[in-house]
């Protein structure tokens, strides 16, 4: 079986890594860095078209597959790439193996080439928010509230009274670098809206969230903020609040 770099204008770098192979069982093994031993979300993005095969990925000679099986075949010979989510798996410091082996092929498909463009992994860090130290603004509560829907059985509540008003958790990263961050916040008739403000910076990381929701109960819902640059060590996440739905009664935030 052969490795070649293929030039073609769709591909990030320009160019992409085609696996040329025949059977099922051939595989290509790529090897990346993890800046520390972790939790890390795999996205791989692939070349699809007609003479591709199916594959999984298998992480530092392990047998259990990471993620689910692939079919990069697409019809026809234009190259088509996708971005690929094949969850999170732990990585060691350092390098780490990560081969795509064969599993079969489409029926529709010519052959059981693999082709990849980029591999990102993103380290990821979980922590109840109830776990961390937090500050809030002046005059305003922390509370914690316990609640059976909640992930630890608890989330964290500001009282507060008033745009510009916040609540700051102390967040800690393996190594430095870019962070997908994700919130689960608790909803309900109460709350405010609010943007994220990391380590200090003026410019919100993310969009505006709206934590209101109709109804008394609480209603936990998971928040994409898109991707931050954090440091190694401690970082401060402020979430300030911006304003109100004009059906709320309130400005309070709450995460989980």
């Amino acid at each position: 079986d052969s490795i070649d770099t293929i030039a073609d204008a769709g591909a990030s770098g320009g160019n992409f890594s085609l696996l040329t192979d025949n059977a099922v069982g051939d595989f290509v093994t790529y090897t990346a860095n993890a800046p520390a031993a972790g939790t890390y979300n795999i996205k791989v993005v692939v070349v699809k078209n007609q003479s591709r095969g199916k594959c999984r990925l298998y992480l530092n000679g392990s047998g259990t597959a990471t993620g689910a099986e692939m079919d990069l075949y697409n019809a026809g010979t234009s190259y088509v790439y996708q971005e690929v989510d094949l969850g999170s798996a732990t990585l060691a410091a350092g390098s780490n193996t990560l081969k795509f082996q064969v599993t079969g092929q489409n029926a529709s498909s010519t052959g059981f080439k693999l082709a990849f463009d980029t591999i990102k992994l993103t380290a990821t860090v979980e922590a109840e928010a109830e776990s961390l130290p937090a500050t809030g603004s002046s005059g305003d509560s922390i509370d914690m509230i316990a609640d059976a829907g909640a992930s630890g059985g608890n989330f964290i509540l500001l009282t507060d009274n008033a745009v510009g008003d916040f609540i700051t958790y102390t967040v800690n990263a393996p190594a430095a670098g870019t962070y997908n961050i994700k919130v689960v916040a608790v909803k309900n008739q109460s709350r405010g809206k609010c943007r994220l403000y990391l380590n200090g910076s003026g410019t919100a990381t993310g969009a505006e969230v709206d934590l209101y929701n109709a109804g008394t109960s609480y209603v936990y819902q998971e928040l994409n903020l898109g991707s931050g640059t954090l440091v190694a060590g401690s970082n401060t996440f402020k979430f300030q609040v911006t304003g109100q739905n004009a059906s709320s009664t309130g400005f309070k935030l709450a995460f989980d």
